[in-house]
């Protein structure tokens, strides 16, 4: 919340306000939870005092005092975008999740921007209502807004490939991400990952490799490299690659972990039943012979 309206004159309520509004953004919760209080007191029809107050409670996790608050700066000014979307926020925090969804779609009806943080917002939200089908589409519209960011195709396209059974979406968002990132290992990372989903294991690995020739130290090809050879059930070079994402990334993300929880799931079926690599191995690669600890 960056602009409020102003009393004529410099009047205390306002200066207060002004004072509580660099507070709220220093992190001053404490500071300026009273100072607004004080302001209310003196101004009750004051809305913007209301949205800093409520958005001063929201990052305090006063939850409750944050949806009453900004409901009464809804009450006092139903029209006004940011109230919508931090009482949306403010629901989302108190795990309503329908009354978050439909505060934020109200606050983009009214003209919320940035609107990437909306969709961002609601695709999130839809997600975890297992609304998978608006989820990507909500992803989808965060990446018409800006695809600059090549880390925003990554969650719709695991949503096509993971929930909705649908790699050649997924192939047609890691498409664009070429077009869009045509230097960036990712992109091509993408469609591996997209081709390796349809079964065109030949593009999958044509992709990987370029990838790898971008961006050796890029673990999530790696990850999938080992993903691919899994599959086909050629286990000793998937358990390399794997061990491979783990090193580049074990101290980063989830990367890692999953590389050695994969890579551990297939020593412990080896250990119940002996598994040999097929005929027709592509790579010659060494046993590793520790697993990872999850």
């Amino acid at each position: 919340f960056t602009e409020f309206s102003a009393f004529e004159g410099e009047q205390p309520s306002y200066l207060k306000t002004l004072i509580a509004k660099a507070m709220n953004q220093a992190g001053e919760y404490g500071v300026s939870i009273p100072l607004l209080k004080n302001v209310i007191k003196e101004k009750p029809d004051y809305r913007d005092a209301w949205i800093l107050l409520g958005y001063a409670y929201l990052n305090n996790l006063q939850i409750k005092d944050a949806i009453e608050t900004f409901e009464q700066a809804r009450k006092l000014d139903p029209s006004k975008p940011e109230t919508l979307f931090f009482l949306g926020l403010a629901y989302f925090a108190d795990n309503k999740i329908d009354n978050a969804i439909n505060y934020i779609e109200s606050s983009l009806e009214k003209g919320f921007e940035p609107r990437i943080q909306a969709y961002q917002k609601l695709a999130e939200l839809y997600f975890i209502k297992k609304d998978y089908e608006k989820s990507v589409k909500a992803y989808e519209t965060v990446l018409g807004i800006n695809s600059g960011n090549i880390d925003y195709f990554v969650r719709p396209m695991w949503i096509y490939i993971e929930k909705l059974n649908n790699p050649s979406a997924a192939l047609s968002l890691a498409q664009t991400a070429l077009i869009k990132h045509p230097s960036d290992a990712m992109a091509y990372n993408l469609m591996g990952w997209a081709y390796m989903n349809m079964g065109n294991y030949q593009l999958a690995k044509q992709n990987f490799d370029a990838a790898i020739k971008l961006n050796p130290q890029l673990a999530a090809v790696y990850l999938n490299m080992g993903q691919m050879y899994e599959k086909m059930e050629y286990y000793l070079t998937a358990k390399e690659y794997y061990k491979q994402a783990f090193e580049l990334d074990k101290n980063n993300s989830s990367i890692g972990a999953t590389a050695a929880e994969r890579y551990n799931r297939i020593v412990q079926k080896e250990q119940r039943q002996k598994i040999s690599e097929p005929r027709g191995v592509i790579y010659q690669v060494n046993t590793f012979k520790a697993p990872y600890s999850k």
